[in-house]
């Protein structure tokens, strides 16, 4: 779910922003699926590798732990001690995740950034935006949001709180729905995917226009 993203981004923000280096740490939460265990054995494996390798770079700036679940009243105490959510998710429908938050730390509020690819980012309009696999991009967002201004965390919220009171479930789906709608492309188009790891993405498309020369 962009783990990895996340933490290539973390590195890069104490390379970009030195004097966040000794003030900032990352208290990440994973969870052991018993489904696909070998994809899972092969994300836990890269994803310790990076921790690993930035724990070394950098000093005790992550604390990453892996559990089975994360029960309610643990995830709002970690919410309520958090400056900052940050959600990096490659493809995600709507997350509660950042909707506890909100609630948890709306005094002092704090400050959320979303991944552009999850639907929550279509319904939280204070939180920051991003694409997490500009890493450059995301570290400059989390410092953005690190030194945002304790006014505008607070009005960010609250205008998410009020998303989030007056908006049914039926309205925030009939939203969701829409954007898929508006991102339809023609499938009779031929399309090539290539990847290459956390770090590369190429998107190739042959469509009618392409012409020999």
């Amino acid at each position: 779910r962009g783990l990895g993203l996340k933490l290539l981004a973390f590195d890069r923000l104490f390379t970009d922003y030195a004097y966040l280096r000794n003030r900032v740490i990352l208290k990440q939460i994973g969870l052991k699926l018993d489904s696909r265990p070998d994809d899972y054995q092969r994300c836990h494996n890269e994803v310790k590798g990076l921790v690993q390798r930035i724990l070394e770079k950098w000093g005790p700036v992550i604390e990453y732990e892996e559990h089975t679940m994360v029960g309610l009243s643990d995830r709002l105490a970690l919410f309520q001690n958090a400056d900052v959510y940050l959600g990096t998710s490659v493809r995600t429908g709507v997350d509660m995740l950042p909707f506890e938050y909100l609630l948890a730390r709306r005094n002092p509020a704090g400050c959320i950034v979303m991944s552009e690819f999850s639907a929550c980012s279509r319904l939280l309009h204070g939180a920051l935006r991003v694409n997490p696999f500009k890493t450059s991009a995301l570290a400059a967002t989390i410092e953005e949001a690190l030194s945002m201004s304790l006014a505008e965390r607070t009005a960010r919220c609250s205008r998410d709180l009020e998303t989030i009171e007056r908006s049914p479930v039926l309205d925030w789906a009939a939203r969701i729905l829409h954007d898929v709608e508006v991102a339809h492309k023609d499938v009779s188009e031929p399309l090539t995917k290539y990847g290459g790891g956390f770090g590369t993405r190429v998107l190739t498309s042959f469509g009618p226009q392409l012409r020999k020369q």
